[in-house]
């Protein structure tokens, strides 16, 4: 019935698959290998300019507000040398506050706050940190290796002024430092921070974002890789590991009161990191949102409320 049936059986079927021709496998090759070193290139200058910062000269100063400073200087556990300015109270009420500055800044940034807590009755400790201003050091760690830095200039102000009362203040990367050093100091009386970032992963994405796409969905998805490739990079390089840098888990575990300030219209860090934070420890973190204030636009947006609000809050507390 069918009589070419049985020839068809007999002959072999050959199936040819098409394969790409020699070039176009090779500019796939070295697409590919492009695209693998320009994220390798990223990753590796995200972690440099993430540790290695530009530095702020300290400007001269001729003329001091409330009183001229002694130039003081600790070291490092690595023997880094780290400077400051001690402003010591004309009517001390026995009180002393270690300011923290932001990035890229230095002791003298802080000056206007020291004088509101010597204007106060408060002895104030501007500092730099390490590598920003006079301080050594050429890499930031955002307060991985800066905890233990507070901790001596705790250490540095109660030999100086024996049985003194300790409170810290910060802003920006400062805040977050003080927050993170709550993990290895418990001898501050009260702390306040304003603007201070939730870990360092978190504000990544955010500047990932802010730099390169929009919303926070480019850093945290996106770019995600690029970040990833550099935590490594900085591990391997330098042995800095920015994942355990944790401010929000520094206060989760700490009994230190904390005054928590951030703007409701701050672009650089966002309100959800102060509010991350709150979360952690209720109990000893009070969170004052400002309308309308930018990054660290407390004082200039609330000036005569900042003064009493700060300042009532370290009056307020015991120490322990």
């Amino acid at each position: 019935m069918f009589p070419a049936y049985g020839f068809f059986l007999k002959v072999p079927i050959r199936i040819t698959e098409v394969q790409p021709s020699r070039p176009r496998r090779r500019i796939i090759f070295w697409t590919l290998l492009a695209a693998a070193g320009a994220w390798m290139a990223a990753s590796i200058y995200l972690g440099e300019i993430t540790l290695r910062l530009p530095r702020k000269p300290l400007p001269a100063i001729s003329t001091w507000e409330v009183a001229p400073p002694e130039n003081v200087e600790i070291s490092s556990a690595e023997g880094l040398k780290l400077r400051g300015w001690f402003f010591r109270a004309p009517k001390s009420n026995g009180g002393t506050v270690i300011l923290l500055h932001g990035q890229v800044d230095n002791r003298a940034g802080m000056l206007g706050y020291a004088n509101l807590f010597l204007r106060h009755g408060y002895s104030a400790l501007a500092t730099d940190m390490r590598a920003h201003g006079t301080s050594g050091g050429v890499l930031a760690t955002y307060g991985l290796r800066e905890s233990d830095d507070v901790r001596r200039w705790v250490d540095w102000v109660i030999r100086a002024q024996p049985g003194a009362r300790v409170f810290g203040f910060g802003e920006s990367m400062g805040a977050a430092i003080l927050l993170q050093s709550l993990s290895v100091e418990s001898r501050f009386c009260a702390v306040v921070a304003e603007a201070p970032y939730a870990t360092l992963r978190e504000i990544a994405y955010d500047r990932l974002s802010q730099r390169y796409g929009g919303g926070n969905w480019a850093g945290r998805y996106l770019l995600r890789p690029v970040l990833e490739l550099s935590l490594i990079y900085e591990r391997v390089r330098y042995g800095v590991d920015l994942d355990h840098v944790s401010p929000e888990q520094a206060v989760a575990h700490s009994h230190t009161p904390v005054l928590l300030i951030f703007g409701s219209q701050d672009d650089n860090t966002p309100a959800r990191h102060a509010r991350s934070i709150h979360a952690s420890n209720p109990v000893a973190v009070t969170l004052w949102e400002i309308p309308a204030a930018g990054h660290t636009g407390a004082w200039g947006s609330r000036p005569q409320e900042f003064e009493r609000r700060v300042t009532g809050w370290f009056d307020s507390t015991a120490c322990p």
